[in-house]
């Protein structure tokens, strides 16, 4: 995770404006979540990598998400909490994000891209750009 937040602040722009992350919680269960990894991911997003995190979107959050955010958020700063953001669908995202978007998530979401495809593309664009790998 740390490297694909690296590669996310290349550009100038990246590093001025930041990024938005999209967090799909489907398929998320309170028996696969525990403090442990919900604070390492929040202080990876926050102190561990140079990316700038512009917002966080949540999507499909379980009912009972909301009582564990209430805990997780005090895990940051109330700066970096604010710039999470719970939708109550995923038609939200046009709210946040730049028209056109649906063209880059996948169809897991619902929307057009396959994620082996973007991941497949990932790869390829890494082992071009640096071919000692």
């Amino acid at each position: 995770m740390c490297y694909v937040f690296n590669e996310m602040s290349l550009s100038e722009e990246q590093c001025r404006n930041g990024v938005v992350l999209i967090v799909d919680l489907n398929q998320w269960t309170f028996k696969n979540s525990t403090d442990e990894c919900a604070n390492k991911f929040l202080k990876a997003m926050k102190h561990q990598v140079p990316t700038k995190v512009a917002s966080v979107l949540i999507v499909n959050s379980p009912r009972w998400f909301p009582k564990v955010w209430k805990v997780l958020k005090k895990m940051v700063s109330p700066s970096f909490a604010k710039r999470f953001v719970i939708l109550k669908n995923q038609h939200q995202l046009q709210d946040y994000l730049m028209d056109g978007y649906e063209n880059y998530l996948p169809v897991e979401m619902g929307f057009w891209r396959d994620s082996t495809e973007i991941v497949e593309d990932f790869v390829n664009m890494k082992i071009h750009a640096e071919p000692n790998l």
